[in-house]
C-alpha cells in the first residue's frame, strides 16, 4: 500500500485501487446542490438532519466528479443503478467498481476495475460498548482475541474487526443479510489482514484481500477487494478538487 499523498493521475487499471479521502467541513453543500441530478436531490431532501444531508450532497457530488475523470464523461452523464440489496453501479460501465463510506467528518471513495470492492471507516475514539456489540458482531474466535488483548487496545481491535467486515459486506453487496459473526477476519496488529472464514463463500475466500489503514484525524479504515495483489494508492481529495466546491 502506498503512502498518503496529494497528487495523482486518473489512470485506473485492473491491478490498481484508488482511495480518496476528504472532510465534510472543508466543502460547502450549498454550492454543490445544483450539481446534483434530480434523483440525488430527491434523496438528499429526505434527510432530517442537516449534517446528514450536507454529507450526502458533498459526498455524491465528489463521487460524480471523480467517476467522470475516470470514465472520461461529464458528471451529468453518470446514471446510477442499484442491486436488490442497494449496491450501486454505473449504467453502461459495469467494469467500474466503486464504494463510499463516511464517519463523522471523514468521507472515503474507492475505485477499481473488474473486481468487487468495499470500504468502511470509523473514528478510533468512537464510544462503543465493545463487550455488548461483539456478542452479536464477532465470532467466538474474534471475541476471544479481543478479550485477550490489553484493555487499552480492545476498542481499536474491535473497530478493526468492524471496519473489515463492513468493507467485505459492501464488496459482496449483501448488506447485513448474513449474520456478521459468520464472517471471521483477522483483527490484531500482529496478524496479517485476511478473511479467515466465510461459510457462504468458502470456495472464494482466498480470492479476497483486506487492508486496514489510518487517516488523519484519528480514523481507521478498511478496504476489501475480490482480488489479490492490487496496488493501493491513498489520496487527499481536498488538494485536488476545483475551488468552486471548496468552502470559502
Amino acid at each position: 500500500m502506498k503512502s498518503i499523498h496529494s497528487s495523482t493521475s486518473y489512470l485506473l487499471s485492473d491491478k490498481s485501487v484508488m482511495i480518496w479521502y476528504g472532510y465534510v467541513s472543508v466543502f460547502s453543500a450549498e454550492q454543490l446542490w445544483e450539481l446534483l441530478d434530480s434523483d440525488d436531490k430527491s434523496r438528499a431532501s429526505k434527510f432530517q438532519l442537516s449534517l446528514d444531508r450536507d454529507r450526502f450532497v458533498i459526498s455524491n457530488t465528489i463521487l460524480r466528479k471523480l467517476l467522470s475523470k475516470y470514465l472520461g464523461i461529464e458528471p451529468t452523464e453518470i446514471h446510477f443503478e442499484h442491486s436488490a440489496n442497494g449496491k450501486p453501479s454505473i449504467a453502461g460501465h459495469c467494469e467500474m467498481q466503486f464504494t463510499v463510506a463516511h464517519s463523522k467528518d471523514m468521507m472515503l471513495w474507492a475505485f477499481t476495475k473488474n473486481s468487487p470492492i468495499g470500504i468502511d471507516v470509523e473514528h478510533l475514539n468512537r464510544e462503543v460498548d465493545v463487550y455488548s456489540l461483539m456478542e452479536h458482531y464477532c465470532s467466538p474466535n474474534e471475541q476471544a482475541k479481543i478479550k485477550g488483548s490489553p484493555i487499552s487496545e480492545q476498542r481499536t481491535s474491535f473497530i478493526t474487526c468492524w471496519t473489515r467486515k463492513e468493507a467485505f459486506f459492501k464488496a459482496v453487496g449483501c448488506g447485513l443479510s448474513f449474520a456478521p459473526a459468520q464472517l471471521e477476519v483477522s483483527l490484531l496488529e500482529t496478524e496479517s489482514p485476511e478473511v479467515l472464514a466465510t461459510p457462504w463463500l468458502e470456495r472464494d475466500r482466498n480470492n479476497w484481500s483486506l487492508r486496514s489503514f489510518d487517516l488523519p484525524g484519528c480514523y481507521r479504515a478498511a478496504v476489501a477487494i475480490n482480488a489479490q495483489k492490487k496496488n493501493i494508492e491513498i489520496v487527499d481529495v481536498n488538494n485536488l478538487m476545483t475551488t468552486f466546491i471548496r468552502r470559502v
